[in-house]
């Protein structure tokens, strides 16, 4: 079996593996799992490098919406 650790997907794949296999050994079945290693990218460099660039001022946290921002974003509704 080859799992990514961070994968959501995955986990909820093993999850149910575990699941699975807990009925199996409970009913008296036999199963073994055997994880195997798999490295995504062999040839990426050991010094690492950024996948994107940090947006701008991003320790001050997200920045506000401007009034035209929430107005698109805001629905309307008819009166009745």
């Amino acid at each position: 079996m080859v799992l990514d650790l961070i994968c959501v997907h995955s986990y909820i794949g093993f999850t149910r593996l575990e699941r699975a296999v807990a009925r199996w050994r409970k009913q008296g079945g036999v199963i073994e799992i055997r994880f195997a290693p798999f490295e995504l990218a062999p040839g990426a460099p050991t010094t690492g490098s950024p996948l994107a660039a940090a947006p701008p001022n991003r320790s001050a946290g997200c920045a506000p919406a401007t009034t035209a921002d929430q107005a698109s974003r805001t629905p309307t509704r008819k009166a009745n």
